[in-house]
């Protein structure tokens, strides 16, 4: 692919070979384009910085369409393994498939140690923990099992492949990104200026107020019911 953009030669132009349909990767670097007017930004620096932005929106919102299930194996006698290479935030959910039965999710690994008064006892998986990119367990299986997790992951990669952004709002996918990229670039090319930065100012308004939107398109966030423990003795309460 160019990477750099004859002077002569329209963006559109520029790129018709390696990008023949109007695509999403096409269309948003268009328009950050005709907006900044500077040709020493290409399409691969545009893209890049789209794609830094859609990931800045997903670790900040609870995407719904960033929602995922993945099953996961232990290894036999480890206390820990890798999380999915696509985890992004919030391991909310567990169960456990080998025993039929759902974990418990804690915060952190001291709490889930909490729990347990000797660590590593070998016994199946009852309590789970995220730390750093890496999932503990405890008790430590003495033979594989699987988990199914339920958490948020990252975003697909916009490029010249894509059709559509899937975790955003189609009526906001231009103005959450174009405004974005847009203030990202005007904060350089305006960087070291006396005067007050016009442009930069200008989209940080207007990525504000798509915030703004796709916060109202969300709502509050969905959470799962707590659990009523059955070993509560409901005839004490009689």
């Amino acid at each position: 692919m160019a990477t750099d953009l004859d002077a002569t030669v329209s963006f559109p132009e520029c790129y018709a070979e390696v990008l023949p349909h109007l695509d999403v990767a096409q269309t948003l670097a268009e328009k950050v384009a005709q907006k900044i007017d500077d040709r020493s930004y290409t399409y691969d620096t545009i893209l890049d910085k789209l794609n830094t932005g859609l990931r800045w929106i997903a670790g900040k919102y609870m995407l719904p369409d960033l929602e995922t299930f993945e099953d996961v194996q232990t290894d036999p006698g480890v206390s820990h393994i890798p999380l999915p290479r696509n985890y992004q935030k919030k391991l909310r959910w567990a169960h456990n498939v080998t025993h039929n039965r759902e974990v418990s999710v804690f915060p952190s690994t001291v709490q889930l140690y909490r729990w347990f008064s000797v660590l590593d006892q070998t016994g199946r998986i009852f309590g789970i923990a995220v730390k750093g990119r890496d999932l503990y367990y405890q008790k430590i299986p003495s033979a594989a099992e699987t988990l199914r997790l339920n958490y948020w992951r990252y975003p697909e990669r916009i490029d010249v492949r894509t059709e559509k952004v899937e975790c955003l709002p189609e009526h906001l996918v231009e103005s959450l990104l174009v405004s974005y990229v847009c203030r990202e670039i005007f904060s350089e090319i305006e960087d070291g200026l006396e005067e007050e930065k016009v442009n930069t100012k200008h989209y940080a308004v207007l990525f504000t107020a798509a915030l703004s939107e796709l916060e109202a398109f969300l709502g509050p966030e969905k959470r799962i019911p707590v659990d009523i423990q059955t070993e509560i003795d409901w005839e004490a309460y009689l």
